[in-house]
């Protein structure tokens, strides 16, 4: 619930392949997002190196909207609105 703190997200570079919906909501086993600062990136890196880790870089933090190009540009404010009141309209 990035909205919560009211930081913003820009993905960078996805290509979705299969379903969209899966992409975005769909859970793996043994994968973990974490959010680092960017001083913090070089060491994040030796690290999964050195453990033989797969690192993908998803996007950064920051700004009032939730993108990901060529899939979604939309303000965190209709975001949290439709996560928390999204049940209210069925």
């Amino acid at each position: 619930m990035f909205f919560c703190g009211d930081i913003g997200f820009k993905g960078e570079g996805w290509k979705v392949k299969g379903r969209l919906d899966s992409a975005f909501f769909g859970e793996y086993q043994s994968q973990v997002v974490v959010s680092i600062s960017g001083d913090s990136a070089v060491k994040l890196n030796k690290v999964a190196r050195k453990w033989q880790v797969p690192l993908t870089l998803l996007g950064r933090v920051g700004g009032k909207h939730l993108v990901v190009e060529g899939y979604i540009d939309l303000p965190l404010a209709k975001v949290a609105r439709a996560w928390r009141d999204g049940l209210k309209q069925l």
